[in-house]
């Protein structure tokens, strides 16, 4: 149902001498109720699939939160919700990690995605106060949530250096998975499929969209999607590069010298972007496009350019580009957001049509 681009089989990774420091939060594997500022007890029920299989760099297993509305009959549509927040790797020099907070751990992506829902969540990054997970619900859709513990900008494929780093990125994986997963469920389907893409999260559709999965609509807001200009300044970026040839690893020849190397990480990174996915692929899914010229934390110069390409090469109706004032990261996420991702939910279900699931056809008799 999901083709993807060569992806690695499944490896069980042995990593020794972890120590599990982090109090971890048993949450409820069963139905319990959603709430959060938009969505009252009883209107949906959260669901915590555990992702067998994806192993975290402290050892513990990736998670998928799975909401789904309440009152609704036969199965829901899926929207896929990505997080931001997925960029790390550890110093091995100095023993430090690239950012404040660890994120290469399950404790880590759980409060993402907590904090993205709108409720508890002590690690957070960036802007996450829960607008887009109630108006998706409001809408009639199940919402399956991934929750990324690699730091590897929704890339990963199992093909980084496991010897080198101990662990294995697995971010593009665990989000193709997560449909997987959450249409396993019999009240969910994926004959509609959206998704919506947070910060870095957005960077996870384009890879979802290389990889073949086909979606009905998307959703992108403030992401870093032409990240290729970083190569063309290596003194100011040189730690953020050090990160990007950790993820894109598989890629980049080791033995190169550094100005190759620097080329060949810029191609790649052209290559797994929007811009490359709508003007030189003819990819039109409709889409929301969503960024801020001042964001505190992405340039504009990394959001600016898919911009720019949606506008002149989307056909009239198919898409929205919206430019935020001020410098919030992912505004829509957020409680002034929330009457425009009302109005971008409402152009979508105008622009797909009312959903009617259609039952699969029985299997012929034996």
């Amino acid at each position: 149902m999901i083709p993807m681009r060569a992806l690695p089989c499944l490896l069980l990774v042995l990593l020794s001498g972890c120590v599990l420091e982090e109090a971890w939060v048993d949450l409820d594997l069963d139905d319990s109720a959603f709430v959060n500022r938009w969505i009252l007890e009883g209107q949906a029920t959260r669901t915590v699939l555990l992702a067998e299989g994806y192993q975290c760099p402290d050892g513990r297993t990736a998670r998928v939160d799975l909401l789904r509305p309440t009152g609704f009959e036969g199965p829901r549509p899926l929207a896929l919700l990505l997080h931001d927040g997925v960029y790390e790797w550890l110093d091995d020099t100095s023993s430090t990690y690239e950012n404040t907070v660890n994120r290469l751990g399950a404790l880590y992506a759980d409060d993402q995605v907590a904090a993205m829902f709108g409720v508890d969540g002590a690690l957070v990054d960036g802007n996450a106060r829960g607008s887009w997970a109630a108006s998706l619900l409001q809408a009639g859709y199940a919402v399956a949530a991934p929750g990324n513990c690699w730091g590897d900008l929704w890339h990963g494929r199992g093909d980084n250096d496991l010897q080198g780093e101990g662990f294995l990125r697995q971010g593009a994986r665990l989000a193709a998975d997560a449909i997987r997963l959450a249409t396993e469920q019999p009240d969910v389907t994926d004959q509609r499929l959206i998704a919506v893409g947070l910060g870095e999260g957005g960077r996870g559709i384009v890879e979802l969209a290389l990889d073949g999965v086909d979606f009905d609509a998307v959703v992108v807001d403030g992401s870093p999607d032409w990240l290729s200009p970083v190569t063309q300044r290596p003194a100011w970026f040189q730690r953020y590069i050090t990160g990007l040839e950790r993820i894109w690893f598989a890629e980049i020849p080791a033995d190169l010298p550094t100005q190759e190397r620097l080329t060949v990480l810029q191609g790649l990174l052209q290559r797994d972007s929007l811009v490359h996915l709508i003007t030189d692929l003819g990819w039109r899914v409709p889409i929301v496009y969503a960024s801020s010229p001042t964001d505190e934390i992405v340039d504009a110069d990394m959001t600016l350019p898919a911009a720019q390409a949606i506008g002149p090469r989307y056909a009239e109706g198919q898409s929205i580009v919206d430019e935020w004032p001020g410098p919030e990261h992912v505004p829509s996420n957020s409680e002034r957001g929330y009457d425009a991702v009302q109005g971008y939910m409402t152009w979508i279900g105008e622009l797909l049509g009312d959903f009617v699931y259609l039952a699969p056809p029985a299997a012929p008799a034996p």
